[in-house]
């Protein structure tokens, strides 16, 4: 398993002790997709892990509350509270170019319809419904609004993200 493949999608952050059921915590906005994930992978001791899901449902926005395969005693799941959680990255698209979650721009080279490349995503960080994209040009930092407007193509495959952004955005 090449760790490549994955995205940390957050954390363990709590266990039901009634029905065992974990509750993962993310720091974005979670895809209404990952409800139909079969296996999530938990790191343990530095190793991913798979794990097969019985039950996923999402509690707002960034809470996927799960019950795991052969987890069904609160003492031996919460022995998972803490661990990463990751799925692989292919569940998290829609087709081959559509983007669906968010951290996964990082390392992302951001090219502009008129200026060419822009640099490459060092952030992705989510505040007030507002998706802001911290975008690295040699030394330089640039915040860069992720409105879907601005969005004409993503290349996952090249990690190429293609933009129109509005004129003195990049130059301030």
């Amino acid at each position: 398993m090449n760790k490549e493949d994955f995205t940390k999608i957050g954390r363990i952050v709590k266990v039901n002790k009634k029905t065992a059921n974990i509750t993962v915590i993310s720091d974005f906005t979670l895809p209404d997709s990952i409800e139909q994930s079969k296996i999530l992978f938990i790191e343990i001791d530095g190793g991913l892990v798979p794990f097969f899901v019985i039950e996923a449902s999402l509690r707002g926005d960034n809470s996927l509350v799960v019950m795991l395969e052969d987890y069904h005693l609160p003492e031996k799941a919460l022995k998972l509270v803490g661990c990463k959680v990751y799925i692989k990255i292919e569940e998290i698209y829609d087709s081959e170019d559509e983007f669906l979650f968010y951290p996964q721009l990082i390392g992302f080279k951001v090219i502009d319809k008129d200026k060419g490349e822009v640099g490459v995503v060092k952030e992705v960080s989510e505040s007030m419904h507002q998706i802001l994209l911290t975008v690295m040009k040699g030394k330089k930092e640039i915040l860069i609004p992720l409105a879907e407007e601005f969005i004409t193509k993503v290349n996952r495959h090249k990690k190429e993200l293609f933009m129109v952004l509005p004129d003195g955005l990049i130059d301030l």
